[in-house]
C-alpha cells in the first residue's frame, strides 16, 4: 500500500485499492523489484477481500458517440460503470492489520526450513 503507516486515523476500517493482497513471496519480490516500493510502503495482513469496482475513464451517456469526461473508481453498483472503460479493478479490504514485512518475511522462512 502507498499508505503513510503513521496517519492511521485516516485510514478506516476499509481500504479500496487497486493493488490486491499478494502472498508473502510475492510481496517480497515487488518491493525488490519496484523503484517506488523500495522508497515507501505498507505491508498488511488482510482477512477480508472483496471486489468493489474498476477505476477507468467515464464516459457521458447520451449521443451517439459517447465522449469521455472524467476519470476515476466507480464501484459495480453505481450505474455509470456500464459508461466507464476500465483500467484497473478495484478492492476493498477489511480486517486488516499493518504487519513489518522483513519480520513476516524471516518467520516464513523459519517455517519453510
Amino acid at each position: 500500500m502507498g499508505q503513510n503507516a503513521g496517519d492511521r486515523k485516516t485510514w478506516g476500517t476499509a481500504l479500496t485499492s487497486a493493488h490486491p493482497p499478494v502472498c508473502l513471496p510475492c510481496a517480497v519480490t515487488s518491493v525488490q523489484a519496484c523503484p517506488h516500493l523500495r522508497k515507501r510502503y505498507t505491508a498488511l495482513r488482510v482477512g477480508l477481500v472483496t471486489v468493489a469496482g474498476v477505476q477507468g475513464e467515464l464516459y457521458r451517456p447520451g449521443s451517439l458517440f459517447p465522449r469521455p469526461y472524467d476519470a476515476g473508481g466507480v464501484a459495480f453498483d453505481d450505474w455509470r460503470v456500464r459508461w466507464t472503460l476500465a483500467a484497473q479493478l478495484l478492492v476493498e479490504l477489511r480486517h486488516f492489520t499493518i504487519v513489518d514485512l522483513e519480520e513476516e518475511c524471516s518467520a516464513y522462512a523459519g517455517q519453510a526450513g
